[in-house]
């Protein structure tokens, strides 16, 4: 296949007509990515070299037009909307895991209220935000032509500098952290009764005295429910990630497989193969990233653990290592559904999208995991009671052990 650079040289196209000479470019043009990669004033510059642009004058674009201003009645309306549109999406993760399971994607149930649900809160939306998004999708678009990385940064920063875009979008994730919430802090409160129970136990029959006991015990108790929190809040955010990437690759390669003239159950079958393909891929990407550094904040301050600096720093390093898991998070399974996509679309640019997705994961995760991680009270170091025992061994409870000293004559036990 000539290059555009050969095809310049060759007298079939120098000598051809003006109407010859655009089909000729225009056939090479989109498989030479030092075209097909140009942003438009250098694919202006190339046309003009080629003899094939007859404006004097580059084609600028449309002047967009003016954003309204948002009353302040509109203002909060629209974090309502978006709060609304949240809890929309939501309500759609127990239809989405039955559509995965069964096949039936079908608009009824907990699936159609969600989005209804969702339509009502964009519905509410001030004509002025509705604008603004409009035009950071744009920029993003634009953005894209030049690569990913332009437009996760056009993304990230079109969203921060507009404190309507940032709020909306913050507000809009809120519902999306009550599952994890629930399980997160539900298990550690559950489990921990029990615990405390059974070490305080352990200890007592070791010789421990029963005051030191149920101290040590708490203490034993709140870290192991803390880390059973963890565990189950993970697992959440990992199953609706999941979920979320496999419905929407099954909408998207469905959509695609009928437009290539497969039937609706050919395109249905293939669509759920490969949907629960990326979703399991999905869940797998969700759980991986929470291994980054500081990417449990979340988890852990759903879960009731302690942090371990002060509330500030704390703050710092949650929403550095919350924003790098989720951009991992978002940006993965933005590829996983590009990936399978291509199955059936061979054309599917494995890389679309992700930076847009990466680069807003990163304002959501770095706001939730700066909030989080300034709510965290900071760890203490308790001081336990005297004690006197029995002089029996060191327990075997993880975390305690006992020691026997001789105080005033008399063997006492001290409990590390």
């Amino acid at each position: 296949m000539p290059t555009l650079q050969e095809v310049l040289a060759d007298p079939n196209y120098v000598n051809a007509n003006f109407a010859t000479k655009q089909a000729i470019f225009n056939k090479y043009a989109s498989q030479d990515p030092n075209y097909s990669q140009a942003n438009d004033a250098t694919r202006f510059a190339i046309r003009q070299k080629y003899g094939i642009e007859t404006s004097a004058v580059r084609e600028e674009a449309p002047t967009p037009a003016p954003i309204p201003q948002r009353t302040y009645g509109e203002a909060a309306k629209d974090v309502g909307g978006k709060f609304v549109s949240g809890i929309g999406s939501l309500v759609q993760l127990p239809g989405q895991l039955y559509g995965l399971a069964t096949g039936d994607f079908s608009k009824t149930g907990l699936l159609g209220a969600g989005e209804d649900i969702k339509k009502y809160g964009e519905e509410m939306l001030s004509p002025a935000l509705k604008a603004k998004e409009e035009a950071r999708a744009q920029k993003v678009q634009e953005a894209e032509k030049t690569g990913q990385i332009a437009a996760g940064a056009t993304a990230f920063g079109e969203t921060i500098k507009d404190p309507a875009l940032l709020v909306g979008f913050l507000v809009e994730q809120i519902p999306q952290i009550i599952p994890a919430l629930l399980t997160g802090g539900g298990t550690a409160a559950l489990t921990a009764a029990g615990i405390t129970a059974r070490e305080a136990a352990a200890l007592v029959a070791s010789g421990v005295a029963k005051e030191a006991a149920q101290v040590a015990a708490k203490k034993i108790a709140a870290k192991e429910a803390g880390e059973l929190g963890v565990k189950a809040a993970i697992g959440t955010g990992a199953v609706q990630q999941g979920a979320d990437i496999g419905a929407g690759a099954y909408e998207n390669i469905y959509k695609e497989a009928i437009a290539q003239g497969m039937s609706e159950p050919e395109a249905a079958q293939k669509a759920l193969g490969l949907a629960r393909a990326a979703g399991a891929s999905g869940a797998l990407i969700s759980l991986l990233a929470q291994r980054l550094p500081g990417a449990r904040t979340l988890e852990e301050a759903f879960a009731g653990v302690p942090g371990k600096t002060g509330r500030i720093l704390g703050a710092g390093k949650g929403a550095l290592g919350e924003s790098v898991s989720e951009m991992v998070e978002e940006g993965g399974g933005k590829f996983s559904q590009n990936l399978a996509m291509r199955e059936v679309n061979p054309e599917q640019d494995l890389f679309a999208g992700v930076g847009q997705a990466a680069g807003m994961a990163a304002i959501g995760g770095g706001g939730m995991g700066a909030i989080a991680g300034a709510a965290r009270r900071p760890g203490t170091v308790e001081t336990l009671p005297p004690v006197t025992g029995t002089g029996n061994p060191p327990s075997a409870s993880p975390g305690i052990g006992t020691t026997t000293v001789n105080v005033g004559g008399k063997d006492s036990v001290k409990v590390n």
